[in-house]
């Protein structure tokens, strides 16, 4: 199963009707997993919380009818601000993994009820500053845009397009980053260290 989070400057830690969704039914099939949040000691398949900003910890439960192995795979980590981290803390070893590496693989029990791990984003953001060189006519390509991290360095770079395509990545750059060749159009940079 999946569980979804939006951070949203609406939402609340209670239930938002139309945002969140309960876990309901207490049945487990044997060897599927079903994975939920827990907020307020609810839970919680779809959660809807505030915009994200410092620290932020959610318990996370898996629960199945029989034990197994199992990856917990982030995913859409691109739809989070620029310099987010995100870590899984698996409670009862004692690990930290940084999910923007990938899938974590953890052995689950059966039956359990209670949070096995917590989802740990931290939001330090990254300031920077940029200059748009616009092109020279409007369909022409030789526009250009500079970014430069303003924080304790060095930084990643991940230029995208306005559909969020990776169009260029700079990593550990200790100096600002361009993006050369371009037309008219909106671009975006995630900037972090």
């Amino acid at each position: 199963s999946e569980a979804y989070f939006l951070f949203d400057p609406s939402s609340t830690t209670g239930f938002d009707n139309g945002k969140d969704a309960y876990l309901t039914g207490n049945s487990v099939l044997p060897g599927l997993p079903i994975m939920y949040s827990t907020t307020g000691g609810q839970k919680f398949l779809r959660n809807a919380l505030p915009s994200l900003s410092g620290n932020v910890n959610i318990p996370i439960t898996v629960t199945t009818g029989s034990a197994g192995i199992f990856q917990i795979n982030p995913v859409n980590l691109n739809k989070l601000p620029a310099g987010a981290c995100v870590k899984l803390y698996d409670i009862g070893k004692s690990i930290l993994h940084d999910l923007k590496t990938g899938p974590y693989t953890a052995t689950v029990s059966a039956n359990i009820t209670v949070p096995q791990f917590e989802l740990r984003i931290t939001l330090n953001p990254v300031t920077l500053t940029s200059n748009v060189n616009n092109p020279l006519c409007s369909n022409g390509t030789n526009g250009s845009v500079i970014a430069q991290g303003t924080t304790a360095g060095p930084w990643n770079y991940i230029w995208k397009d306005v559909s969020n395509n990776i169009i260029k990545t700079s990593i550990n750059k200790a100096s600002a980053d361009t993006l050369n060749n371009i037309g008219v159009g909106s671009y975006k940079v995630d900037v972090n260290t």
